[in-house]
């Protein structure tokens, strides 16, 4: 059975640095967090959200160390990262897995997600240990090269008035299989920029900002052209100190996207596998309300039967 980390196990972590799977890009790619860093987080700030758990090994070998991260305003966890890579095995790691999904249920999480590249053993654990693939992806990294656009016209930063507009964009174009787990976000939640053209709103591009990069999400309408000039645009809007490291996250159901990436020189990663766990069904039950004064009443529902010969002399 998998343990909570303790202070005593910081020497094995501390070997265990630069070897870790991430499950989560937007933590890996903006924050570049190391095992230590995020482990001691979670030992110093224990409502950081972050959530360490130890499997030892069999016989005194190396243990496994997995965490997962459930911040306080979401229903939803998300695994973090998982280490030493090297010694990931399928049975381990299930029961890794399966005691943070337990804790992440403690501390209020109704789902737990990850992101990890398809047909590897961490992916395989993730199966067996109740996960379920939602959508494809991959990570698309710009070259620091990009020309950015001339002009930024149609886009302007996202509004408290976009909340209803942001709503019906994901309606019509998101999967309702992504809607159920990545429901629209909302404006208070969110950085980012939203384009309109001729009054209505096309497209919005959030942005997960951090001392490492930048990770963009965009979701635009299929039917606006000139993809790669849009690129350029939030490549000139968002890039101003990370040209080198501007990542787009892109599904697969996003292809005209992933295509204009790939006309302006974007470098892909290899095919990804978002997947959730639920750990709690919400569903609403009907109250029922119990009239007093109703109880002694006649059974109102018993049919009044009138005979032939009644009728007839009616």
């Amino acid at each position: 059975m998998a343990r909570a980390f303790s202070w005593r196990d910081f020497l094995t972590l501390f070997r265990y640095r630069n070897r870790e799977v991430f499950l989560d890009n937007s933590l890996s790619l903006t924050h570049a967090p190391g095992v230590l860093t995020n482990v001691m987080l979670s030992m110093l700030l224990p409502n950081s959200g972050f959530c360490t758990a130890v499997q030892p090994g069999p016989d005194g070998s190396r243990p496994l160390f997995g965490q997962f991260h459930c911040a306080n305003t979401r229903r939803a966890a998300r695994l973090t990262f998982l280490a030493p890579e090297d010694e990931i095995s399928q049975d381990r790691t299930v029961k890794l897995f399966s005691s943070l999904c337990k804790q992440a249920g403690e501390m209020g999480a109704f789902q737990v997600l990850a992101e990890v590249e398809q047909d590897t053993t961490t992916a395989a654990s993730l199966r067996q240990t109740g996960f379920q693939p939602y959508a494809e992806q991959r990570i698309w990294l710009l070259p620091p090269s990009l020309v950015p656009a001339g002009e930024t016209k149609g886009w302007a930063p996202i509004s408290r008035d976009d909340e209803q507009h942001i709503q019906h964009l994901y309606k019509q174009i998101i999967p309702r299989s992504v809607q159920r787990v990545e429901p629209a976000p909302r404006v208070k939640d969110i950085q980012g920029w939203a384009y309109r053209r001729q009054g209505q709103l096309r497209g919005i591009a959030t942005f997960t900002w951090g001392p490492k990069g930048v990770l963009v999400d965009v979701v635009m309408d299929p039917e606006e052209s000139s993809l790669e000039e849009h690129i350029t645009t939030l490549f000139q809007l968002l890039s101003p100190y990370h040209r080198d490291r501007f990542y787009f996250r892109v599904r697969t159901y996003q292809q005209k996207i992933a295509s204009a990436l790939e006309r302006v020189g974007a470098s892909k990663s290899p095919l990804q596998l978002a997947m959730v766990k639920y750990l709690a069904v919400q569903f609403q039950v009907k109250k029922l309300t119990n009239l007093a004064h109703l109880e002694k009443q006649p059974d109102i529902t018993t049919p009044f039967v009138k005979s032939e010969r009644e009728t007839n002399n009616l």
